[in-house]
This record gives structure tokens, C-alpha cells and sequence, in this order.
């Protein structure tokens, strides 16, 4: 019997979340040292990671495959219901991917020079 667990139960190690988002486990921790994820650490220091964290990541990996860097990256996942981490109940999946890939549907920027501060960034991203 298979148990089933909620989206944001931190369950699957690293070596299913290679599998899962064809990451591999040293961008997986690379993408936690920037801040853009962060699992949850058992007793023995293990990573343990929840579905939600897993979909992020897939966002997260198509976000640096169009071009944004991490700066831009956390900007438009702050514009998003999605937030760093945390998901609200209520809400599925397709809607946030959908906000997401409406703010994306633009030109990625491949440079941050056209901005000087956050805010300026975030009004880009969302243009």
C-alpha cells in the first residue's frame, strides 16, 4: 500500500527530486544556497523535500532556462501567488504555473541593466 501524503510534507530525498525535475543534486543545492528553495533538514542533516517544493523547482529550472537570472527569478516568483516556498490552500497548481507563464509570455531580459532597483525589476517582469 502506497501512503499519500500532502503537497507540502517534506518526504522525498534528494535522489527522487533528481528524478522528478531532471535536476541534478548539486543544482538542486545550488538553487537552495541562492535562497530560491529551501527543505526541510532532518536530525542526521538530510534534505527532505515536499511535492510543492518539487514543482518550484521545475518552475524554477524553466525560469533559468528562459533567461533570468536568480535576482529575476525571485522577483517574479514574489509577483506570484506562489511566493519563496510556501503554497495557499484553495489554489491549484495550473493557476500559478498560468501566472507565471503570462509574466514570462515577454521577452526574458538577459541583462538587468535596463533597471536600477528591485522595483523597477518586478514592474518590468510584470509588463
Amino acid at each position: 500500500m502506497v501512503r499519500e501524503y500532502g503537497k507540502d510534507v517534506p518526504v522525498y530525498p534528494i535522489g527522487y527530486v533528481e528524478r522528478a525535475t531532471g535536476l541534478s543534486a548539486r543544482r538542486v543545492r545550488y538553487y537552495e544556497n541562492l535562497g530560491l528553495v529551501a527543505p526541510h533538514r532532518t536530525k542526521g542533516n538530510q534534505r527532505l523535500y515536499s511535492r510543492e517544493q518539487i514543482e518550484l523547482l521545475k518552475l524554477i529550472k524553466s525560469l533559468f532556462g528562459r533567461g533570468l537570472n536568480a535576482q529575476g527569478i525571485r522577483a517574479a516568483l514574489a509577483n506570484t501567488t506562489r511566493g519563496a516556498v510556501a503554497v495557499p490552500d484553495g489554489q491549484d497548481d495550473t493557476d500559478r504555473v498560468g501566472d507565471m507563464n503570462r509574466i514570462m509570455s515577454k521577452k526574458p531580459l538577459s541583462s538587468v541593466y535596463p533597471v536600477n532597483d528591485q522595483a523597477g525589476l518586478e514592474r518590468l517582469l510584470v509588463r
